[in-house]
């Protein structure tokens, strides 16, 4: 069965979009190796606010939880268009998405 679990953390393809994004932007709390184990989505989001305010300026701590919804919406938008549109982007083209739309909110 599906699960937001599954699609956002622990599907493949979301950790490889997960593992390049934290690779592009130089922020350890997007790469999926150094999270902690989640038992729902909403604990997974509190963690990550929370090391995203121990760990990064006010300012940027918003910007990264700002990306990470960004980053939801767009491994959501790439499941659905592989579900109900049979086309597939590669996690380096979800990549590429995620990154020019976050240059729009600049």
């Amino acid at each position: 069965m599906e699960s937001a679990m599954h699609v956002f953390l622990s599907y493949c393809f979301a950790g490889q979009v997960w593992r390049l994004i934290s690779i592009w932007s130089g922020i350890s709390i997007f790469d999926p190796f150094s999270w902690s184990t989640a038992d729902s989505i909403e604990s997974w989001w509190t963690d990550r606010i929370v090391a995203a305010n121990q760990t990064l300026s006010k300012f940027v701590s918003r910007g990264a939880n700002s990306f990470f919804l960004l980053s939801l919406w767009s491994i959501w938008k790439e499941r659905n268009n592989r579900i109900f549109k049979a086309k597939s982007s590669p996690a380096a083209g979800v990549v590429m998405v995620i990154r020019s739309e976050a240059a729009l909110w600049r």
